[in-house]
């Protein structure tokens, strides 16, 4: 997702944070859902330069993106914070374990890694 892209899925996130309307007319601009399990979306049909998406691009992107993890645990006496590194195509995976690991997730960042060095 392009930074413009990114900041218009923030902007509508935040307007319905302000109880304003959110459904902006064409769906390309994006819309927002409130989903059963109490969680809100926003939903995209089109890409940035109006294209419908590509699912064969878009899953491989996500697969060469890397995430890190930042978790809180308390360790003894002390408080850690653990840093875990998860390749893209086992980000599915990792979350599933995140209610049996200990601690609390403090952060997520996504990064693409240097296939250069």
């Amino acid at each position: 997702m392009t930074e413009e892209l990114q900041e218009k899925v923030i902007n509508i996130f935040r307007r319905a944070r302000r109880g304003e309307h959110v459904h902006i007319p064409g769906e390309e601009d994006g819309e927002m859902v409130d989903s059963p399990d109490g969680f809100s979306y926003v939903t995209l049909k089109q890409n940035q330069d109006g294209d419908h998406h590509d699912e064969d691009e878009l899953v491989e992107t996500a697969a060469r993106k890397h995430y890190l993890v930042k978790m809180l645990e308390h360790h003894k006496d002390a408080i850690r914070i653990n840093n875990y590194h998860v390749p893209g195509d086992r980000l599915e995976e990792f979350m599933s374990t995140l209610e049996s690991r200990p601690g609390k997730v403090l952060e997520i960042k996504q990064f693409l890694p240097d296939i250069t060095g």
